[in-house]
């Protein structure tokens, strides 16, 4: 009976602690939301050349730009748009029903000489329910959220993890890609 108890109590213990191990970590900001966010120095770099570079990248990484871009300002040096990562999806064990949905949130870029400052928050997942024929809503809301707003009956809180560390993935490639962009000449500066 003890070496029951004992294996039980070992049990629950290596499950959380693997639990706490696959758990993301998101930057945050005062408010509580999830907010990436990184001033770069550019030395000797004009404002109108970051801001090239900034518009092309917008243009090369997302399929329609001008459907992501919401606004831009070239004088002020500011370039905001509405993004989605999709295939943000979490497979269910052994062929059980999954989620399948996508993330949207916010990117912002501002420029000036010698440097830029990139933004993005407002991350917010929808998404559609795998395990019925025609889905059932399944939005888990707001990344920041603990629980999914359809609830751990739709989305449980193991999956609602997966897509979090799925969407972090995503935003830390997005950034490296900007980062990239941004310090690498447009290959038709020097021809």
């Amino acid at each position: 009976m003890r070496k029951n108890v004992l294996f039980v109590i070992l049990f629950t213990l290596l499950f959380f602690a693997i639990q706490a191990k696959n758990k993301v970590v998101f930057p945050m900001n005062e408010a509580g939301k999830i907010f990436y966010m990184e001033i770069i120095e550019m030395p000797n770099i004009t404002k109108d050349v970051s801001y090239s570079r900034a518009y092309e990248w917008f243009a090369k990484t997302f399929n329609s730009a001008q459907n992501v871009i919401q606004m831009q300002d070239k004088d002020a040096g500011k370039i905001i748009g509405k993004g989605i990562f999709d295939d943000i999806n979490s497979p269910g064990p052994l062929g059980m029903a999954g989620v399948k949905g996508y993330v949207k949130f916010t990117i912002s870029i501002y420029l000036k000489d010698g440097k830029y400052k990139y933004e993005i928050t407002d991350f917010v997942h929808e998404g559609i329910w795998t395990g019925k024929p025609y889905g059932d809503p399944s939005n888990g809301g707001a990344l920041e959220n603990e629980k999914p707003d359809c609830g751990r009956s739709v989305i449980s809180l193991g999956k609602w993890e997966k897509v979090k560390i799925k969407a972090n993935e995503r935003a830390l490639l997005l950034i490296e890609s900007l980062k990239k962009a941004m310090t690498v000449e447009a290959a038709g500066d020097n021809w």
